[in-house]
């Protein structure tokens, strides 16, 4: 399948879903009959008028993937006066939202390689939709997805990934918390992401893809960089 080229389009703001304590789950449907075409990791730019006419629009990954029709999802941090993501947190049920896409190249072309995903916070965004599209597809190569979140009430869409490995032996999850609320209940690794790539990842052979905030991002690809990775053959989704 092949993404549309980029256009507007009026969706409908269908839910609104808590999945941490500052982060949520927004739904846009799309009208009856309306067609919209993505490839996984791609992101829409979404508008609003200010109350002085001016337009502000921001960059959200989908975190659907493009073969549930109908509607995308998006995982939003809500931000003390974000232009964007404290309105939407604000905005009723069933209210038109605009929103301008696809876009971006952050997507898998490579299907002849185990893929590594490194993720930090709310860049376990696109990933939920690659990973399930993926896995929906057929995808039989491994799928390594290292995740990295500040405590373990942090870890998004858990129950969900952990559903998706124990099903799919394919998919391979290693999940870190800086700092567990709870570490003698928390059963798995321990501080930044950028801590356990070494300890999993021991060569090269992957189509590669990094998201999260630029410091994070930066230091990813500087210790990939250390393993003999070559810098022009990771995908990078930077946000913040």
């Amino acid at each position: 399948m092949e993404a549309d080229q980029p256009k507007r389009f009026g969706t409908i703001f269908t839910k609104n879903i808590a999945i941490s304590s500052n982060t949520k789950l927004f739904r846009l449907d799309f009208k009856k009959g309306e067609s919209f075409n993505f490839l996984a990791g791609q992101f829409v730019m979404i508008a609003r008028k200010t109350e002085e006419g001016k337009e502000v629009k921001r960059a959200y990954s989908f975190c659907s993937p493009p073969y549930e029709k109908g509607y995308t999802e998006y995982c939003v941090k809500i931000v003390s006066g974000g232009a964007i993501s404290e309105w939407f947190d604000k905005l009723p049920l069933n209210t038109e939202v605009e929103i301008i896409g696809p876009y971006g190249k952050f997507v898998v072309t490579d299907f002849s390689k185990d893929i590594l995903m490194i993720a930090a916070g709310t860049g376990i965004a696109p990933f939920r939709g690659m990973i399930k599209q993926l896995l929906h597809d057929g995808f039989n190569k491994k799928i390594h997805l290292l995740y990295g979140f500040h405590s373990e009430h942090d870890y998004l869409f858990r129950k969900e990934i952990e559903q998706l490995a124990a099903m799919h032996k394919n998919l391979i999850v290693r999940p870190t918390a800086s700092i567990p609320e709870n570490p003698s209940a928390w059963k798995f690794d321990t501080g930044r992401v950028i801590s356990i790539v070494p300890k999993y990842i021991k060569d090269t052979n992957f189509s590669t893809f990094v998201c999260g905030p630029p410091p994070m991002v930066k230091d990813t690809v500087n210790e990939l960089k250390n393993i003999g990775f070559n810098e022009k053959g990771i995908h990078l989704d930077v946000w913040g």
